[in-house]
């Protein structure tokens, strides 16, 4: 009966490889479509990763359909998938493709309505994000910024440019008085 568990034919691997990279590049489609307000504190591959290794771990430990064999072909191709992806996201092009960019949610105390229907941000999101910052009026606010990982930054005063380079030339380019 062991030995069952660690039996793997070639066409299992293979299927097991193809379902789990489509599985993973599915939710990170889904994640990048719908936003990333849900993920919060995690880049979309990130938490992908820690989702598919969980149900992987699972359902392998409870011997449910997969094998041993199959669970270690799955969550090997995840780590070899999570490591390329880091290695791409090294990459300026590859970190916008996979984590996004910033987006401006206002500019110099003036909430911009289309970038939060975009991003899927509610007011009632901005004003949370105002008061954990201690922020008593909009107007006192330079930026507001939806980071990648879905957080709301609270940006006061003037800022280095530097500082809202990774910001997509689309989400500047509607700011008046950038720096």
């Amino acid at each position: 009966m062991l030995a069952h568990q660690f039996s793997l034919d070639a066409a299992t691997f293979m299927t097991t490889v193809v379902v789990t990279v489509a599985m993973y590049a599915v939710f990170l489609l889904l994640s990048r479509v719908t936003g990333s307000r849900g993920l919060s504190n995690y880049a979309p591959f990130d938490f992908a990763a820690f989702v598919a290794v969980g149900a992987i771990i699972g359902r392998t430990a409870l011997l449910q359909v997969p094998t041993l064999g199959v669970g270690v072909t799955a969550l090997c191709t995840l780590f070899v998938v999570r490591g390329t992806l880091g290695v791409v996201a090294m990459t300026s092009a590859g970190d916008r493709f996979l984590n996004g960019s910033p987006v401006l949610l206002a500019v110099d105390g003036q909430l911009r309505r289309r970038e939060l229907r975009k991003a899927h941000v509610h007011e009632n999101d901005v004003r949370q994000a105002l008061r954990r910052a201690g922020v008593h009026r909009l107007g006192d606010v330079k930026y507001l910024v939806l980071e990648r990982n879905g957080m709301i930054s609270v940006v006061r005063g003037e800022v280095e440019p530097w500082l809202l380079d990774d910001m997509a030339s689309s989400t500047r380019n509607g700011a008046a008085n950038w720096f």
